[in-house]
C-alpha cells in the first residue's frame, strides 16, 4: 500500500516538474520572441533616421558638387587669384561637364555617411539619455546645468556617429578628390575601376593617408554641425516660440516648422564650415600630393609648407556652400522625418515612448 502512495506522490510529483518546466520553456520563448520583436522595433525606429539622412546628405551634397569642384581646385592649385577666375578657367578648359566631376562618387559617400551620421547619432544620444535616467532617476538635468549637459551629450554622441559615417566615406572621398584633380584618367574610369586603380597605384596609403585630415574635418564638421542645429532648435521650441510667441512648436503649421528647420540649418552650417575649413583644405593638398609615408606626418609637412593663412583659402566660397546645403539639407531631412511619422521636436526620441499620435502636425 505505501509502495503504490509513494508511486503515486513520485508520479505526481513528476508531472508537476514537468508542468513547471514546460511553464518555464514557454515564458523563456516569449521573453525571447518579445526580445527579438523589441529589437526589430528599435531597429525599424532608428533605420528611418538612417533614410533620411541617407536622403538628405545624397541629394545636398550632389547638388553642390559644381561649387565643391572650383573649391577643391582652388585648395589644389596655387595659380588661381579667386572663385570666379577658377570658374571660368574651368570652363574654358575642360568645359561645362568638368563642374560634374565626382558626382557619383559624392552621391554614393556621403549617402553612407549621412546614413550613419544621423542614424547614429540618434540611436547614441537616446542611449544615453535613457542611461542617465536609470541612474539618476526621471530629472537628470537642473536647469543650471542643463544647457551643458545638452551640449555635451550632443557632442559626444554626434563625434562617435560621424567617426562611423566616415570610415564609410573615405574610400569615396579619396576618389571624389583624384578625380577633380586629375580628371584625364579617372573620369573615363568606372567608380570602382577607379578605387582600385587608387589602390594598385599608392596601396592603402591612398585611403590611410587622408584619415587624419578627414577625421579632423568631418568630426568638427558634425559635431559643430548637429549640435549647433540641436540646441538652436532647443532655444526655440523652449524660449522663442512660448515666449514671444505664446504657442508650442507642435503647434505650427508644417511649413512654419520647417521655417525654423531652414534658420537653424544655416547657422549651423556658417559655424560647421569654419570650425572644419583648415582641416578640409590640409585634406585637399594631401590627396592632391599622394606622398608616401604616414598619413600624420604628410598633413603636418603640409601644414609647414603652406601656413596658417593659407589654411583659410577658400572659406568664403565655402561658407557659401556649405550654409547653403546644411539649410536644404535639414529641410529634406526634417521633411523625410515627417513623411515616416517622426517628430520635429528637440526633446529625445525614444521608440518606447514615441507613438503615431505624438508626431502629428498641422498642415
Amino acid at each position: 500500500m505505501n509502495k503504490n502512495t509513494n508511486e503515486r506522490e513520485s508520479s505526481v510529483t513528476s508531472a508537476e516538474k514537468s508542468d513547471d518546466e514546460t511553464v518555464a520553456s514557454v515564458l523563456q520563448m516569449q521573453t525571447k520572441s518579445n526580445t527579438n520583436i523589441h529589437k526589430m522595433e528599435n531597429i525599424a525606429f532608428y533605420s528611418k533616421y538612417a533614410l533620411a539622412g541617407g536622403i538628405c546628405c545624397t541629394l545636398t551634397h550632389g547638388s553642390v558638387v559644381p561649387i565643391d569642384v572650383i573649391k577643391t581646385r582652388l585648395q589644389i592649385s596655387n595659380q588661381f587669384r579667386g572663385f570666379s577666375e577658377c570658374a571660368m578657367s574651368i570652363y574654358k578648359s575642360e568645359g561645362l561637364s568638368a563642374f560634374g566631376l565626382g558626382l557619383g562618387a559624392t552621391v554614393i559617400g556621403y549617402g553612407l555617411q549621412g546614413a550613419c551620421k544621423f542614424g547614429f547619432f540618434q540611436y547614441f544620444k537616446d542611449l544615453y539619455y535613457s542611461s542617465m535616467e536609470q541612474e539618476n532617476g526621471s530629472s537628470i538635468f537642473s536647469p543650471s546645468t542643463m544647457w551643458m549637459k545638452t551640449l555635451g551629450i550632443n557632442l559626444v554622441t554626434s563625434s562617435l556617429a560621424e567617426i562611423i559615417g566616415t570610415t564609410a566615406l573615405i574610400p569615396w572621398e579619396a576618389l571624389r578628390i583624384r578625380t577633380v584633380d586629375k580628371p584625364q584618367i579617372y573620369k573615363s574610369m568606372s567608380m570602382i575601376n577607379g578605387i582600385r586603380n587608387i589602390y594598385k597605384v599608392e596601396g592603402s596609403r591612398g585611403f590611410t593617408n587622408s584619415l587624419g585630415p578627414i577625421l579632423f574635418k568631418q568630426v568638427p564638421y558634425t559635431c559643430v554641425q548637429l549640435s549647433a542645429f540641436s540646441m538652436l532648435n532647443e532655444y526655440v521650441d523652449n524660449t522663442v516660440l512660448p515666449q514671444y510667441f505664446h504657442v508650442e512648436k507642435n503647434q505650427l503649421k508644417t511649413y512654419n516648422q520647417l521655417l525654423v528647420t531652414v534658420v537653424c540649418g544655416t547657422l549651423a552650417g556658417t559655424l560647421s564650415a569654419i570650425a572644419s575649413h583648415p582641416a578640409d583644405t590640409l585634406l585637399s593638398k594631401v590627396n592632391s600630393m599622394s606622398k608616401h609615408g604616414s598619413a600624420q606626418m604628410n598633413w603636418v609637412e603640409v601644414y609647414k609648407v603652406i601656413g596658417f593663412r593659407k589654411l583659410w583659402v577658400g572659406l568664403l566660397p565655402r561658407i557659401a556652400m556649405v550654409s547653403m546645403m546644411s539649410a536644404i539639407m535639414f529641410f529634406i531631412y526634417d521633411s523625410v522625418k515627417l513623411m515616416v511619422g517622426l517628430s520635429l521636436t528637440t526633446k529625445t526620441s525614444n521608440p518606447t515612448k514615441t507613438t503615431p499620435s505624438s508626431n502629428t502636425v498641422k498642415q
